[in-house]
């Protein structure tokens, strides 16, 4: 059974439920879920519920090792795409990870709010927590690209890849 979040608003979580929630994960579908800030995450339950479903069911994408939750803003498009939190780029929190490769494909859910990009449909949008509004899918970074690859969408009760 998963931990549950409960932070909301300006209320910070506790790194003991956050790190107890990253093993819970881990152990239920086997994804390294990586979640770099404390505040208002209870809205990333639905996330968590939504990739757990689709790990139990059998369809979550095999390549996606690695899962990011949080709040952002600003726009992969305008380079200023950060944790609203914290201020660190999404990128370089990417990159300077020991456990992401360069070359993993990693999930995002943290939302943009900036410069859109007309060729890669969810630069500059927000995320839909629960993966399955179609115009807020969370976003795929390959691990040392410092962009935005691809989408993923829960639609019909299966989650797919769509690739820039």
């Amino acid at each position: 059974m998963l931990t549950r979040l409960k932070s909301r608003g300006r209320v910070l979580e506790t790194s003991e439920t956050i790190a107890q929630v990253i093993k819970d994960f881990k152990t239920l579908t086997g994804l390294n879920l990586h979640i770099p800030t404390t505040n208002n995450l209870e809205r990333m339950n639905t996330s968590l519920h939504s990739l757990y479903e689709q790990c139990q069911k059998g369809v979550f994408p095999k390549e996606i090792k690695h899962v990011i939750l949080s709040h952002g803003k600003g726009s992969s498009a305008e380079g200023n795409w950060v944790f609203e939190q914290t201020g660190e780029s999404v990128f370089d929190y990417i990159r300077r990870h020991p456990d992401i490769k360069p070359g993993e494909d990693v999930l995002v859910g943290v939302c943009e709010i900036g410069k859109r990009d007309p060729n890669k449909f969810t630069v500059g949008r927000t995320v839909w927590n629960g993966f399955w509004k179609a115009d807020e899918p969370a976003k795929i970074v390959k691990a040392g690209s410092n962009e935005i690859s691809g989408h993923y969408l829960i639609e019909n009760g299966i989650g797919t890849i769509t690739r820039y």
